[in-house]
């Protein structure tokens, strides 16, 4: 009877809890479902990461140098891990347990509120993986860290230091992982942390007062400090070899344009100016699907002109339609982190506490703005509607107060519920992908292996989902050094230009024109095969056919013709 109680006291003790509810949720996210790569991002970064096109590279583009320095590192320790993922899931575990930790010892429903957000979350974390995702999580869950340990140091505890030392590692990793999300983090924390420095005032004993001020600088000048330094070695990093400057400022200009000005080349709206400044509907087109490999054509100085005097987006009615239906389509896709916001929103209203007030205006006021920045830029998508959305669950599960376990009940039932809605969805999928995908997937890795003297130029859309469910198996090195894109975002980094370089030519398209005398360039396109002839007509003046070689697993290999 002692051992029971003594280990019913052991599994109650807070961090043991937090512990046991994230172990399960782990496993559940591992043996249950089937993880993935939301975006086709992952998979490149960690491609680079493992040397797939050639050699590895430290240079990841969208994730800090010195993270692909470490993650390089750990290649070197043991290449048969995918690190890029490995890291990814050990930095989620620890911050959600993290999280779980401060719910359960500050919160009177602690366990019921820690279920609850694990239920909410754990799908997009785990089992959806992303990095930038990934990298909101670690953002905001280290400022919440902070705070919470900021209120034990007001209220005289001690021994914080450790997992405060968490917190602020917590955060430089997520700047690592994508800066855009610690700028984000940063500016919802920080009405928070104003408040809470402003409560130094009601401090009575100066001493302890003075601590507190000086655990308050003391945090917040080592953390920006770590982050601009790796800000700067980032920026060296690109900016002190020629190959990478030059591609850096390609992809800036690209990104302004295709990601937030993509509307700019719709050719309806601005077909005259496009016309003008030599752009074809075909060229658009091509460009808008990320098929923008032609450095002779789509240079920086085209990029500026599209750009230069373009008249700005509207915030107008049309606007909020769509802002509307983007939400409609978040709540429909069965998103339960919305729909846990929604149950806790409902939860801290009840309770009419003037606390809960103040925090939902802010929070709404908050959300509002930056959703609609987001539906405004252009830049409206799942992975940076879930930061905001994240860090607002976050603040409203560590300040709201409430008392009706029913309603927290309830809120667990409808989770679960979307949860095993989702379950359906992931199987529905992965064994679509096993049925129809995989064996193909499979069919042309070998074959482009086993032509590796020839070079496959590959449509960005045609295998854009292929390495989906590869989470943990990592590419070899090398293996797609005779394959590159037609466009995405490596064009003009030097990843992809010595794929080409080893066959002589600067650009893909300049591969697929010569096509014709050069027996070794093939042309892998499920979907514009058409439209590229067409660029190299209406560009080049070649007048050209395609021959089908074979279908590789569904996959069509062209040859391009006189």
């Amino acid at each position: 009877m002692v051992n029971r109680v003594k280990i019913k006291e052991w599994i109650n003790r807070p961090v043991i809890m937090a512990m046991l509810q994230n172990v399960l949720f782990l496993l559940l996210s591992l043996l249950v479902f089937h993880p993935h790569f939301e975006e086709n991002d992952d998979v490149f970064i960690a491609s680079i990461a493992e040397g797939a096109y050639g050699t590895r590279d430290s240079h990841l583009v969208y994730v800090n140098y010195c993270l692909g320095e470490i993650m390089e590192f750990f290649y070197r320790l043991c290449s048969g891990v995918r690190w890029h993922s490995v890291l990814q899931y050990i930095s989620l575990m620890i911050a959600f347990t993290a999280f779980s930790y401060i719910l359960i010892r500050e919160k009177k429903h602690g366990k019921l509120l820690s279920f609850i957000f694990l239920t909410c979350v754990f799908y997009e974390g785990y089992v959806s993986l992303q990095y930038t995702k990934t990298a909101a999580v670690l953002t905001v869950i280290g400022y919440a860290v902070v705070l919470y340990c900021f209120r034990r140091i007001r209220r005289g505890e001690k021994s914080i230091e450790g997992f405060m030392a968490l917190g602020m590692i917590m955060l430089v990793y997520g700047a690592l992982l994508r800066i855009s999300c610690f700028y984000m983090a940063t500016a919802v924390f920080f009405v928070p942390f104003v408040i809470e420095m402003f409560s130094i005032r009601r401090e009575t004993e100066t001493g302890h007062k003075k601590k507190l001020v000086l655990a308050y600088l003391t945090t917040f000048i080592v953390l920006f400090m770590a982050v601009g330094v790796f800000q700067v070695l980032d920026r060296q990093a690109y900016s002190s070899q020629k190959d990478w400057k030059s591609y850096s400022v390609f992809n800036e200009n690209r990104t302004q344009l295709l990601d937030y000005r993509y509307d700019l080349m719709n050719y309806e709206t601005y077909g005259e100016r496009l016309t003008q400044l030599g752009v074809s509907e075909n060229d658009a087109l091509l460009y808008l699907t990320w098929q923008f490999g032609d450095s002779g054509v789509f240079t920086n100085q085209l990029i500026e002109k599209i750009l230069k005097d373009a008249p700005s987006r509207s915030f107008d009615i049309d606007m909020l339609k769509r802002l509307a239906a983007h939400l409609y389509e978040e709540i429909y896709g069965f998103n339960v982190l919305v729909m846990g916001i929604f149950c806790f929103i409902f939860w801290l209203i009840i309770n009419r506490q003037k606390k809960n007030r103040y925090l939902l205006t802010y929070l709404g006021a908050v959300t509002a703005v930056v959703l609609c920045y987001y539906e405004y830029s252009g830049r409206w998508n799942h992975r940076v509607v879930f930061a905001i959305l994240f860090a607002v669950f976050i603040l409203l599960l560590q300040y709201g107060e409430g008392e009706e376990r029913n309603v927290l009940l309830l809120a667990a039932g409808i989770c679960v519920f979307i949860n095993i809605g989702l379950l359906l969805q992931d199987q529905f999928d992965y064994n679509r992908y096993i049925r129809e995908e995989a064996d193909g997937n499979a069919q042309l890795a070998a074959y482009t292996k086993r032509y590796e003297d020839d070079l496959f130029l590959i449509d960005p859309f045609t295998d854009q989902v292929t390495y989906r469910y590869d989470v943990f198996r990592p590419h070899q090195e090398g293996c797609f050094a005779n394959r590159t894109y037609l466009g995405g975002w490596l064009v003009r980094s030097p990843i992809y230009e010595n794929v080409l370089d080893r066959y002589g030519y600067k650009n893909a398209f300049q591969a697929l024109k010569a096509s014709p005398e050069d027996e070794r360039v093939y042309l892998i396109d499920n979907h514009y095969p058409e439209e590229k002839l067409l660029y190299l007509k209406e560009h080049y003046g070649k007048e050209l056919s395609l021959e089908s070689v074979e279908n590789i697993g569904g996959y069509e290999i062209y040859k391009v013709c006189k």
